[in-house]
């Protein structure tokens, strides 16, 4: 939990297995979101849903290549948690019945 550790030792060019897969799986993942963007009906909110994830492929990619892993795994994990949270907590409202 201590941010600053982050950056001890920076610039680290060698990163463990198991977060360079991460890194990748997520990196996918990004890619694959363009992919169903387009595919999918297109909504209001397309042009900032595809900005979005472009935006999202290039700071992975930079963060990779510049060595900030450590940060951008970071920030995945943070994201990543909220996207648990978020459709719980919609889910839970719309089978919440109204009330009169």
């Amino acid at each position: 939990m201590d941010l600053h550790a982050i950056w001890k030792g920076w610039p680290f060019r060698e990163v463990e297995g198991l977060l360079k897969w991460y890194y990748l799986v997520q990196w996918g993942f990004w890619v694959q979101q363009i992919l169903v963007v387009n595919v999918e009906e297109k909504r209001k909110d397309y042009a900032q849903m595809f900005t979005h994830h472009i935006f999202t492929i290039a700071l992975i990619f930079l963060s990779y290549g510049y060595y900030h892993m450590r940060v951008g795994i970071v920030i995945l994990t943070t994201m990543d948690a909220v996207d648990i949270i978020l459709p719980v907590r919609c889910c839970r409202c719309a089978l919440t019945p109204p009330k009169h």
